[in-house]
């Protein structure tokens, strides 16, 4: 491309001129078509936030329309039948007091669920409590309950409780029978009668031995 510039001839500085227009201009030229091209994608940009922001009023619009045309209908029905409102709010109303009622029922049957769980549990360490004590086996496990205190053995207060109703109903529990100590000739009746060489270890030397240091006879 000569970019209308011919040299025919000439010295060698005006050919190199002449080199030096054709390198500028097609600069020029490389130039303008970039800033062509940056011109076209602002271009496409701007037209697509144009569209954008269009569409956007237009739902804007078409929203509003509609709302407006809701409160249009309410405000009709309204005066066509002026109880209308007031109905609509007392069944809203009716509603909410319904779902209210129904959660207060669900959540007072979980209540009552966990406190018969806990009356269970507490009832089974009762009776367990009561015959570690020594209740009797004629007392069944349901009339413990219904005659001992209704407490919580685990804490201090209810053990101190069932330890006190058990000293004023001793008939119902089971005498504690001390352990008692063996006679010496209880204890070595059914030894053999063995002996050392020197007579040392017999039985009579046990029986001595127990009565030193046990007493009895």
């Amino acid at each position: 491309m000569d970019d209308g510039i011919k040299v025919a001839g000439g010295t060698p500085e005006q050919k190199a001129a002449a080199a030096s227009q054709i390198a500028e201009r097609q600069a020029e030229a490389a130039q303008a078509a970039q800033a062509e091209r940056v011109r076209e994608t602002q271009r496409a940009e701007f037209e697509a936030a144009a569209a954008r922001a269009i569409e956007a009023a237009e739902t804007k619009r078409r929203g509003e329309e509609a709302e407006a045309a809701s409160v249009a209908e309410a405000e009709a029905k309204a005066k066509a039948d002026p109880g209308a409102e007031a109905r609509r709010m007392l069944d809203e109303a009716a509603e909410l007091r319904a779902q209210a009622e129904s959660e207060r029922d669900r959540l007072q049957s979980l209540g009552n669920d966990y406190d018969a769980r806990l009356k269970r549990e507490r009832d089974r360490d009762r009776v367990a409590t009561l015959r570690r004590m020594g209740a009797i086996g004629g007392v069944s496990d349901a009339h413990l309950l219904m005659i001992a205190p209704d407490v919580d053995p685990e804490t201090v207060q209810g053990k101190a409780a069932l330890d006190e109703w058990r000293e004023l109903n001793a008939g119902l529990f089971a005498g504690v029978v001390a352990p008692t100590i063996p006679s010496a000739e209880a204890m070595i009746s059914g030894m053999p009668r063995r002996q050392s060489a020197w007579g040392t270890y017999d039985r009579e030397y046990f029986a001595r031995i127990w009565r030193d240091n046990f007493g009895g006879e």
